[in-house]
This record gives structure tokens, sequence and C-alpha cells, in this order.
């Protein structure tokens, strides 16, 4: 039972609960409304109680799965930022080696994130103009195969939290903006300005304009990662 659920029940139980204890000061009645106070405060208890045990039981029954789905989910955030690390041109050596061969998957998570947002995220624009048309490909296989790991992990809905789905949706819409670009002109995206075809509209300041958007969200794919691999840490220790 969720805890919006929960507080919808009870509260107007209590309201009515401490109403009727006053009414019962103010308002001889034998004790009724004393007696209907106790019994509604009695049902309150009992909701929570039922509550917290069967959110007790599940969270036992489903502790292995939900384990498994943090891992996957983590995986899926790593897989993202390394992907565009590499598309992006950077090697593995920009990454902390300690960290790295420390072996502690959390650990090396967090280096990935570290990158992410603290390297690849303020260069994407300026990368973004580096790539030839086989680093666009690279880049767009990336993005779809992103997309399409985010679909599997959609079909455990069910056993997912209501923000984990809303992140793998943002994810899944980042990387199809991010792909606008290469799906709408691959005969611009990659070409270098002296080669690029003439347009009537000025192909160069087309281009810049889409590799802003890409930038962008490229940007968001990867603080949506970051929010996907912290979520999944913080129900690995729940």
């Amino acid at each position: 039972m969720r805890k919006a659920l929960l507080l919808k029940l009870a509260l107007p139980l209590l309201a009515l609960a401490i109403a009727s204890l006053w009414l019962n000061s103010a308002v001889p009645t034998d004790g009724f409304l004393l007696n209907l106070a106790t019994e509604l405060i009695g049902i309150v208890v009992t909701v929570a109680y039922v509550d917290w045990v069967l959110k007790a039981h599940e969270k036992k029954s489903w502790k292995g799965t939900s384990d498994r789905i943090a891992d996957r989910l983590r995986t899926l955030s790593n897989a993202t930022v390394s992907g565009l690390r590499s598309s992006l041109g950077y090697g593995a050596d920009i990454l902390n080696e300690a960290v790295i061969q420390s072996g502690d998957v959390r650990k090396i998570n967090a280096e990935v994130m570290r990158i992410g947002v603290h390297v690849l995220q303020p260069n994407l624009r300026s990368r973004l103009e580096t790539l030839d048309v086989q680093g666009w490909k690279t880049l767009a296989a990336h993005l779809q195969g992103t997309w399409q790991e985010s679909e599997r992990l959609l079909q455990f809905s069910h056993r997912l939290e209501s923000t984990d789905i809303e992140l793998l949706f943002d994810l899944q819409q980042e990387t199809q903006s991010a792909l606008a670009f290469w799906r709408t002109f691959p005969d611009i995206a990659g070409i270098p300005d002296e080669q690029l075809p003439p347009t009537k509209a000025g192909t160069r300041q087309l281009k810049s304009a889409w590799n802003d958007m890409t930038a962008t969200s490229l940007g968001k794919v990867i603080n949506t990662a970051k929010s996907i691999s912290d979520r999944s840490n913080e129900q690995a220790t729940t």
C-alpha cells in the first residue's frame, strides 16, 4: 500500500476520531462517541500494522529479484556512460585506475558516473564537432542499444518503482532526441564543413544548430543515467 494511499485512508478516520472525542466532552452520549473514537483509532492502527506486515513480507519474498533488477539498472547506467565515453573518443585511461582495479562494483560505478558528469558533459559540444561519419554511426549504434536495453528492463515494470519506470522512459526519450540529427540529416552529420552540401538555410549553421541540440540531449542522457545509478545503489542498501 502506497504511503499516500495509507494517509488518505488514515487521516479522515483520525480526524473523525478526534472530532468524536471532542464532541464526547461537550455532549453527553453515554459513551457512544468515546467508543466510536476508540474503534476508529483501532482501525487506523490495524490498517497501518497490516500494511507494514505486508510490505515486510513482500520485500523479503522479492529481495533476490529486486537485487538482480538493481544490478541490471546499475549495469545499464554504466554501459550508457561508458559507451558515450568510447563513442566520443575518450580512452579508458581517463578513469581512475586504482578504482577500476579495486573490483568494487559500486566504486567503479561511481567513477564512471564521475567521468560522465565532470569530463564528458562539459565537452560534449566540442567532441561532437570532431566526429566523422563513422563516429556518428558508432554513437548512433550505442544510443540505439541503450534504448533497447531500457525497453527490456521495462518488461519488469511490475517490480520497478514508479520513479525507476519514469527514469527509463526519460532515458529512452533523450536517446531518441540525441539520435534525431543522425536520423534526419545523415548526409550532414559528421561531414567536414568544406564538404557539406549547399542548402538555402546554410548547411554549416544547420549542422551547428543540430550539434547544439544533440549535445543538450546527450547531457540529459548522462544525467538520467546518473539518477538511475544513484537509485539502484540506494535500493541495494535497503
